[in-house]
């Protein structure tokens, strides 16, 4: 019915927040739901701006929902693709995506011939040292970071530096330290 929503959502932190949103389209990640849309009031006309800010919300940290009478319209895909805007995204958060280089040690060499993580995946011929070259084109926030630091000591991030430069930092802290944002 295309309603403007109200929403009482959860972040990861902190205090529940109130939020106005035009519930766009319906996001599968790997093991959850989440709904993604502009935020904020719309229009009087209830039409999509270019400018409108876009936000995901998991499912499981709504706390509430109340349906609005206010209707909005959807832009036209030119304006909205939810399949260009999730290209990139490693799960249910987007962003501008980048060149990510990475090698993952020989050991997993069966693992890497038989698993795809992300359709930009590129598996590459194993260098010098056995390890095997990765390369993706994705947002390197959210899930990706949690990805990388799943292999431990078994992968090394190759490109962009400040990339490499955080798992590496990650690394070097004891744990419970740090800032899990």
């Amino acid at each position: 019915e295309r309603r403007v929503v109200d929403l009482t959502y959860h972040p990861r932190s902190g205090a529940a927040r109130r939020y106005v949103l035009r519930p766009y389209t319906l996001v599968l990640g790997e093991s959850e739901l989440a709904v993604t849309g502009p935020v904020g009031e719309p229009p009087e006309d209830g039409g999509a701006r270019a400018e409108d800010p876009i936000r995901t919300f998991a499912l499981h940290r709504i706390e509430s929902i109340e349906l609005r009478q206010t209707r909005f319209t959807m832009p036209n895909l030119g304006s909205w693709d939810p399949e260009a805007r999730f290209s990139a995204a490693w799960g249910l958060y987007a962003g501008n995506p980048e060149r990510v280089r990475v090698a993952v040690h020989p050991a997993f060499s069966e693992l890497l011939a038989r698993r795809t993580w992300h359709p930009s995946q590129i598996v590459g011929i194993p260098e010098e040292d056995g390890w095997i070259p990765l390369e993706f084109d994705v947002f390197t926030g959210g899930e990706f970071r949690t990805w990388l630091l799943g292999w431990g000591p078994w992968i090394r991030v190759q490109s962009p530096p400040a990339l490499a430069d955080w798992l590496n930092s990650m690394r070097s802290n004891p744990s419970g330290s740090g800032d899990p944002g």
